[in-house]
């Protein structure tokens, strides 16, 4: 994104949560002072790092006129740890039916969403600030998120609750207000999006193709198939999965399923994001069928999974078995196949512990900023 913007005369700036390095090759503008540990955890944040957006202010206050720039704002919310004191009710919290429903489902539930919250006041002062500058009628202002929540089936998969995440446009004068589309895009695409926008050619080397033409036409079409891929979060996590998805079908290759499923919401003890509600859900297995079986389904996976997402939303009825869909199945067997290989992915299993840590230099820890 720096070198393609910047070649077509951008500024490319970053503010916020950090995870980009190294800096030559990310060579992003960062602004500084834009991460604040929480009030009461300055001299140990770990995760607790708020957005603050003042220097931002000060950054958008000093642009030239007719310099084009593109900013991204990164917010920590709601990246655990949740806020500890929730805004809502527990017992007026919705609990999705892939979840387990206890009483310290609904505390954390409630504690997420006050996160939520927090960052949607977030993204409000930054168009406010957009209003102040005068920006807010010659920009274009794109809200998205890296994956979805840190809840079971979510982060770290490949289920829609892990891999669907909002994306709104606000671009006057272009995209009608209030319009919708059903075009399936990927985050890869947005590069050659912004590209095009920018009067570039979009670049033809990268798996991302523009969507500007949705943009344009909410009705038309972008793509028809999705790829995904989730390979592992080293010791906690070694069941790597790989993902086709259309506009009603899923298909997934778990490459590794005889290795039990974990995450840090089921095996991590330094910090909330599941260990204060997971032993519920343990004790509840013990007491009802629902509860066991959601246990037994996050811990176990197949090694092909097929869904109806029109008919199956929360992708509970597993279809690879059925005789009725066979040739379905062997039809997304060959396009995975196609697709991994074009993809330079040959892997059959989880990550290889032993080789060098690729976020780590040579005794230096890591080569990424890594700013929660």
């Amino acid at each position: 994104m720096v070198q393609r913007l910047s070649a077509l005369g951008y500024r490319v700036a970053i503010a916020g949560k950090l995870h980009v390095g190294p800096q030559e090759v990310f060579p992003f503008e960062r602004i500084p002072g834009t991460n604040t540990p929480e009030r009461g955890y300055e001299n140990n944040p770990g995760l607790r790092y708020d957005l603050t957006l003042a220097p931002v202010d000060t950054w958008l206050g000093a642009q030239e006129a007719g310099k084009p720039f593109v900013l991204i704002v990164a917010d920590h919310s709601p990246h655990v740890i949740w806020p500890e004191n929730p805004i809502y009710k527990p017992e007026e919290v919705d609990i999705p039916p892939i979840h387990i429903d206890t009483d310290d489902t609904r505390k954390a539930r409630a504690r997420y969403y006050t996160d939520v919250t927090k960052m949607d006041a977030n993204l409000g002062k930054l168009m406010n600030l957009m209003d102040k500058h005068g920006m807010t009628g010659n920009s274009i202002l794109m809200f998205t998120a890296d994956q979805g929540p840190q809840w079971a089936f979510g982060k770290w998969g490949l289920y829609d609750y892990g891999i669907q995440v909002p994306f709104i446009v606000r671009w006057p004068g272009e995209v009608s207000a209030g319009t919708r589309t059903d075009a399936l895009v990927s985050q890869v695409d947005i590069l050659p999006t912004m590209v095009e926008i920018a009067n570039g050619v979009p670049p033809q080397d990268i798996d991302g193709k523009s969507f500007m033409a949705v943009l344009k036409t909410p009705s038309a079409k972008h793509r028809d198939t999705i790829f995904a891929s989730h390979t592992g979060d080293r010791l906690m996590n070694r069941s790597p999965m790989r993902m086709l998805r259309t506009d009603q079908y899923k298909y997934i290759l778990n490459l590794a399923p005889e290795i039990p499923y974990t995450t840090h919401m089921d095996r991590a003890t330094d910090h909330d994001g599941g260990r204060e509600y997971w032993p519920s859900w343990r004790i509840a297995s013990f007491r009802n069928a629902h509860a066991a079986a959601v246990l037994w389904r996050y811990h176990n996976r197949p090694a092909e999974e097929l869904y109806d997402i029109d008919t199956d939303p929360w992708e509970q009825v597993n279809l690879a078995a059925d005789p009725m869909y066979a040739d379905m199945l062997d039809r997304f067997r060959t396009q995975m196949k196609a697709t991994r290989e074009a993809q330079g992915d040959h892997e059959t299993g989880p990550e290889d512990l032993s080789a060098p840590n690729k976020n780590r230099g040579k005794g230096k820890g890591p080569v990424a900023p890594y700013v929660f």
